[in-house]
């Protein structure tokens, strides 16, 4: 039963993933970060999603609000903390090297990062965004987006793309 719903959730990911790429450029590219993201991380829920950026006159805040509650997520207006690319690379390795809840090790440390490389240098000049803070590599503090028990993730913005890799884990 469990297997089922997740392999439901997974299509329905999927179907978002490709119903949100539609008016942005490699997107086979895209689809297959994802599905290599998704053979690593094979516990909890993950959202990956790359969109066209629109024009809008709203804070850049807002701007990701808007953008994470497409996926059921809560918006954090103020509570968006804005990290640089080190911080975003060592985020995304991090999700995908281990789960959050007990810390499991779901691939190496190398290719946690080479993915991370990957997924994050489809922005140029970016802007970076997280819900939390870690210490030692250990999610320590996070404004929940999420019902999940832990979630994280980074929200990249260009200026003409905005895309999202986050996870989900429970206890």
């Amino acid at each position: 039963m469990k297997q089922e719903l997740l392999k439901s959730d997974l299509r329905s990911q999927r179907s978002l993933v490709e119903e949100r790429l539609e008016h942005v450029t490699d997107i086979d590219a895209y689809q297959t970060l994802h599905n290599k993201i998704l053979e690593v991380r094979d516990c909890g829920e993950v959202t990956f999603c790359i969109a066209a950026r629109t024009t809008s006159t709203s804070s850049v805040k807002a701007l990701l609000d808007d953008f994470v509650v497409r996926f059921n997520f809560f918006g954090l207006a103020d509570g968006w903390k804005e990290i640089d690319l080190v911080a975003a690379k060592q985020i995304v390795s991090e999700i995908i090297f281990r789960d959050l809840a007990h810390g499991t090790q779901m691939t190496t440390g190398e290719h946690a990062c080479l993915l991370a490389e990957e997924f994050l240098g489809i922005f140029e000049q970016s802007r970076f965004f997280t819900n939390a803070i870690f210490e030692n590599g250990t999610l320590s503090t996070w404004y929940p987006v999420s019902k999940s028990t832990f979630d994280t993730g980074v929200v990249c913005l260009d200026d003409t793309k905005i895309g999202i890799l986050w996870v989900q884990d429970e206890d």
